[in-house]
């Protein structure tokens, strides 16, 4: 592995790259006088040229609790809802080799009415709702490994698991963004049903409005607020159960 540092002409400044063996063939001769200059670096450093690898390395990556601030922008990024709760607990994805967070996931407490649903689906008692809690928003970083989303709920499952304040686990894949669940099934949820359809309201900012915020309002109040619908769709729900 080679460091290589490319000096523009006009500016003269510089750039450092990281340069596999096989990748430094095709690199310039190295050439002060002509802008290149290379030196060895650390093996452990990715090459700049090489795919980034398929699968995800537990020993270069961290879940850990985050700021909500820190998750919420996160989400705002790289969720198609472009939006988050204000509340809940935030969990991230974090890359040890640059402490960048790449992941993040929200949970909070579904509705009374969704956590009731979701224990009768597990063969529980209506009553024990507030013993529920949802899977609110999951974001992955596009560069993440591709295990890098059932990584991250398995941790947040495990740890949750620990505090023994939830019984039940309760999440959605929305068939309209192409989400089959798949990565629930690989982590041992249970798929339980879907949603009834739903219209999808978006504000002016093309983020999609809270649906609590949609059945609390009529359609026309909904319009004067400068929301509009964008299709309907409906959710495969997902339970799991964290303890009897």
């Amino acid at each position: 592995m080679m460091q290589y540092t490319l000096y523009c002409r006009l500016t003269g400044e510089g750039q450092d790259v990281s340069v596999c063996d096989e990748h430094a063939e095709g690199m310039p001769l190295v050439d002060e006088s002509e802008g290149v200059r290379a030196e060895p670096c650390d093996d452990d450093i990715a090459c700049e040229f090489c795919p980034p690898p398929t699968h995800l390395r537990a020993s270069d990556w961290r879940v850990e609790r985050v700021p909500h601030a820190e998750a919420a922008a996160f989400i705002r990024e790289h969720h198609y809802a472009k939006g988050c709760s204000n509340t809940g607990k935030a969990f991230g994805l974090r890359r040890l080799s640059d402490g960048a967070l790449m992941g993040a996931a929200l949970w909070l407490p579904p509705t009374k009415l969704a956590a009731a649903h979701a224990c009768r689906l597990d063969g529980k008692d209506a009553e024990r709702w507030r013993g529920v809690l949802a899977l609110s928003r999951l974001a992955i970083h596009p560069d993440v490994p591709t295990n890098g989303a059932s990584f991250l709920i398995g941790r947040c499952v495990r740890a949750l698991r620990r505090e023994r304040v939830y019984h039940l686990l309760v999440t959605y894949a929305d068939d309209s963004q192409g989400h089959t669940g798949a990565i629930y099934r690989a982590t041992n949820w249970t798929e339980a049903g879907h949603t009834k359809p739903e219209p999808r309201w978006l504000d002016k900012d093309g983020m999609q409005v809270a649906r609590k915020a949609t059945r609390t309002r009529t359609n026309a109040e909904m319009r004067v607020l400068g929301h509009e619908v964008s299709g309907h769709y409906c959710k495969r729900r997902f339970i799991l159960r964290l303890h009897g």
